[in-house]
């Protein structure tokens, strides 16, 4: 049992440390490909949840979106262009075209 495994006893309490670590280590070419397969399965469902910080970028002014608005349409902005596209009255959304600017609000 190594250091690692000892500390792993010691927090569980449940002694099953060297079995444990037995079946961590790949001894052969199956054992790699069920360890790949897990990390890729384990990466794709954590980047789903996620969010990316390109999600919450303003594409108006290109920061990081300031009391994000998502329009109708699904796109976000910041609320300060949201209300600057309103004022000068631009009714279509900057990336779809869809007359939803002048129905934003922060409620949405």
């Amino acid at each position: 049992m190594t250091d690692g495994g000892a500390e792993f006893d010691k927090r569980t309490a449940l002694g099953v440390s060297g079995e444990y670590l037995g079946l961590a280590r790949p001894r052969d070419f199956m054992a790699q490909d069920v360890a790949k397969g897990l990390c890729a399965q384990m990466t794709q469902h954590v980047f789903s949840v996620v969010p990316r910080l390109e999600d919450y970028t303003c594409p108006v002014c290109l920061s990081l979106a300031w009391l994000p608005v998502r329009l109708k349409c699904h796109h976000v902005f910041c609320v300060r262009c949201v209300i600057k596209m309103q004022r000068e009255h631009k009714r279509h959304c900057p990336l779809c075209r869809g007359n939803v600017v002048m129905q934003a609000d922060l409620g949405m």
